[in-house]
């Protein structure tokens, strides 16, 4: 089918149970694809579009693995592995591994990745910085704008992902952050993993106008990343808080002090807490189903 349509922009399956794999060899001529969607397609196993320099837009959700070319000049990405996170890291290593090598997210304006997948880039990012000890990875994505994190859990790993990702990834020019937090609370909050062991990274935030974080349990991880956009974001305009519980809590673990800094910030309306979802402030890739 693809073969027959050379001049194809637009690719978008959506829960596909008859096709296997998919493959673009440079035969088919497919130069002007632009946007490939592919979501939850259970019979997949492999999807190959290495060959399409076209590309600048790809969002996808599922367990299996693709190839991208390394010299798309990408606008965006949508990327969810809903999938144990033994296999996910395999997949991931070879998907993300060449980003700091390559072009690939040098235009990269918008990025929605799950925590599955923050994981795996954020160890990777951590890893170079340490290798190149006095030099940071930096500007690996010099353009974005808006960045969404699907959070499937979140405890102190999860929080220190996103320390390590904000640090190391070179973000500076971030304006807009969207985070999604599990639907339940994930376990115990005091546990084995219960020490972030990372100090919040300095001077990432400057540009960070808008924050939404919908699905906000009072989880005190969920809150030490609240009171760490308040405290680094000098330009913020709005925080909003998608909440059942309309009036700041008690949490355990985090100190009065923080807690009457969050009251002041509600009170003064630097802080938005709403019961139900702020239709006018969507993230770009709002559209795009993932449920794992």
């Amino acid at each position: 089918m693809l073969a027959l349509c050379p001049r194809l922009r637009v690719l978008g399956l959506r829960s596909c149970t008859g096709i296997s794999r998919v493959a673009v060899t440079p035969a088919m001529g497919l130069s002007s694809l632009r946007t490939v969607t592919i979501i939850d397609c259970s019979s997949l196993i492999g999807v190959d579009f290495a060959v399409v320099y076209s590309l600048r837009s790809f969002r996808y959700s599922g367990g299996f693995c693709f190839y991208l070319p390394g010299d798309a000049m990408f606008a965006d990405l949508d990327i969810r592995f809903g999938i144990k996170k033994s296999r996910n890291v395999l997949i991931c290593q070879k998907v993300f591994s060449g980003w700091s090598e390559t072009r690939v997210c040098s235009k990269l304006a918008t990025l929605t990745i799950c925590s599955n997948v923050l994981f795996v880039v954020s160890s990777l990012l951590n890893a170079t910085s340490h290798a190149e000890s006095t030099k940071m990875v930096g500007d690996l994505f010099p353009r974005m704008t808006e960045l969404q994190l699907i959070m499937l859990e979140m405890k102190a790993p999860e929080l220190a992902n996103i320390y390590v990702f904000l640090k190391n990834s070179g973000c500076s020019n971030l304006e807009r952050l969207f985070v999604q937090l599990p639907t339940a609370p994930s376990g115990l909050l005091v546990d084995s993993f219960d020490y972030v062991g990372l100090e919040p990274p300095p001077d990432v935030l400057e540009n960070l106008k808008v924050v939404k974080i919908t699905i906000f349990s009072w989880n005190r991880y969920e809150l030490q990343l609240v009171l760490f956009v308040l405290r680094k974001a000098s330009s913020l305009h709005k925080l909003v808080l998608i909440t059942p519980s309309l009036e700041p809590l008690h949490v355990p673990g985090i100190q009065k002090a923080d807690l009457l800094f969050l009251a002041e910030a509600v009170a003064n309306g630097e802080v938005i807490l709403s019961g139900s979802d702020d239709a006018a402030t969507q993230p770009f890739h709002s559209d795009v189903s993932a449920d794992f």
